[in-house]
């Protein structure tokens, strides 16, 4: 009998840090990061909590995190400095291994649609742009959906347990 690989799902809750060069564009609320660093404070506990032979052969799955080659993964991830990303950090320590999961074009496609309604002044350019990636939006995540899906399909072999942030 051939065993299914495991699958677990965390959502991600972006933070402030998370947005990028997009983060100056974007109002900040003090309440909203709080409550999202407790919540990866959360994640953190629970995934500290587990057995450290079932994290070091994690297999880590990060949304939004280019499907690069190794060294450029490691790269990323060293250098983001957010609660999700030093989860993956605490997690490669700790021996998993962390896989990009997403296509680079579809990425810079989203990223230059976002950027496209945070660099319109206020008025019908930023309306006309905001339907622009309503109507991308969804095509977009369709696809990265889909690139993320292929890409644990082609790396989680039976009887291995991955993590998608």
């Amino acid at each position: 009998m051939i065993e299914r690989p495991q699958l677990y799902i965390i959502p991600i809750a972006h933070t402030y840090a998370d947005m990028g060069s997009l983060r100056d564009k974007m109002p900040f609320d003090e309440r909203y990061e709080v409550a999202v660093t407790r919540y990866w404070v959360g994640i953190f506990r629970y995934l500290n909590s587990l057995p450290p032979d079932s994290i070091s052969c994690l297999q880590v799955y990060q949304d939004g995190l280019v499907n690069a080659p190794g060294g450029i993964v490691d790269k990323i991830v060293a250098e983001t400095q957010s609660a999700n990303y030093e989860i993956l950090r605490w997690l490669k320590e700790k021996g998993a291994t962390v896989f990009g999961t997403e296509d680079g074009y579809l990425l810079r496609e989203e990223y230059q649609a976002l950027q496209a309604i945070a660099n319109c002044p206020d008025g019908e350019d930023r309306t006309a742009a905001r339907l622009e990636y309503a109507i991308k939006s969804t095509y977009l995540l369709e696809e990265r959906d889909r690139s993320i899906a292929q890409r644990i399909r082609e790396t989680l072999p039976g009887g291995k347990t991955g993590l998608l942030f």
